[in-house]
């Protein structure tokens, strides 16, 4: 138990900063005298230093071990979240903040794959639903605790209180991560495969990001990332279709159930990551909204987490998955239906 508790605070710790500072970005900008445009890179930044290095997770462990890997990117998370906190310019702040981003989100599929192995089966199900609950409430009621602190003390102490909880998370590793067996082979990484698919991935995030504000391919700068969004990814393309073992083995989508998940999971995300990313800037920019309210309209998404996750642990081995997802895709395309009508 302490071991699943160790690794849902480990991730919750990095799944947080995904939304804990974004109510704070009006207050970040007055303190750091920064135009609108400017402050969404504090989460620009974030979010392209997540989506390049993640796909690092699977050669980070297996070069150098888990335990390892989940020591040293805690330790790195939270110093960057301290120098986070410390930053006295914007461009110091989104620096750091990809740093934050670089040692932190690796440990999420890491720290998956080690309740996945610890767990096996019966308990692996209720073992990932409370791990699962742990990762997604958290994030859910971060924007209200970040808009609290906001108001009430700082935008630096939305980073500084997150120092307890990584201090926390580390020792828990320490204590409860088995170490890793020894390796004969450690496996080499494909330069080719993994800077083509980190240029794609940022060039397509830049071009998500600011084709708003440049007003689309009218602008030089998105045409530019379009292109290069084009060319690294056939390049990534290619190279893993022809190369023996590529930095991600196409192969295995070939696996149906695999295969699925992927898809499942990307809607899913896209369904419950989104809204709690841009509705508190939306709130904020656009109805004059305070911080601490803005992030307690986002909290309240917190007591459908709950109820979900419970029913997940109680009855997930005993339902058919299929109607799992038939509900909660269901009811999620029912609340966000105008006034809840199709």
């Amino acid at each position: 138990m302490w071991l699943l508790i160790t690794c849902t605070l480990v991730t919750t710790l990095y799944a947080t900063t995904i939304t804990i500072a974004n109510v704070s970005l009006p207050q970040i900008q007055g303190a750091l005298s920064a135009s609108p445009d400017q402050v969404a890179w504090v989460v620009t930044s974030n979010l392209i230093a997540t989506a390049v290095t993640i796909p690092l997770a699977g050669w980070l462990s297996a070069r150098f071990g888990r335990r390892r890997c989940m020591i040293w990117g805690v330790a790195g998370f939270g110093a960057a979240t301290l120098m986070c906190g410390f930053s006295t310019s914007l461009g110091d702040l989104v620096f750091w903040r990809v740093v934050q981003s670089a040692f932190g989100s690796p440990l999420t599929p890491i720290a998956m794959s080690v309740v996945i192995d610890e767990f096996t089966g019966e308990r692996r199900t209720r073992a990932i639903a409370i791990f699962t609950m742990g990762v997604s409430l958290v994030p859910t009621i971060a924007p209200m605790i970040g808009g609290y602190v906001s108001e009430e003390i700082s935008w630096r102490w939305v980073f500084f209180i997150l120092i307890p909880i990584a201090v926390i998370a580390l020792a828990g590793m320490l204590m409860f991560i088995k170490p890793d067996p020894p390796r004969e082979g450690r496996p080499k990484l494909d330069w080719v495969g993994f800077l083509s698919l980190s240029m794609a991935i940022a060039c397509v995030q830049l071009m998500l990001d600011r084709g708003e504000r440049a007003e689309w391919f009218d602008s030089f700068e998105i045409i530019l990332e379009g292109a290069g969004a084009f060319l690294f990814g056939w390049i990534f393309l290619v190279h893993i279709l022809t190369k023996d073992r590529p930095f991600l083995d196409p192969r295995l989508l070939l696996d149906r159930n695999f295969a699925l998940g992927i898809g499942i999971s990307a809607i899913f995300g896209m369904l419950f990551v989104t809204p709690m990313v841009l509705m508190p800037a939306m709130l904020q920019q656009l109805r004059d909204i305070p911080e601490f309210t803005a992030g307690t309209l986002i909290a309240t998404r917190g007591i459908g987490t709950v109820i979900s996750q419970v029913l997940m642990i109680a009855f997930a081995s005993r339902w058919d998955p299929r109607l799992l997802f038939l509900i909660g895709f269901g009811t999620h395309t029912y609340a966000g239906t105008p006034d809840g009508e199709l």
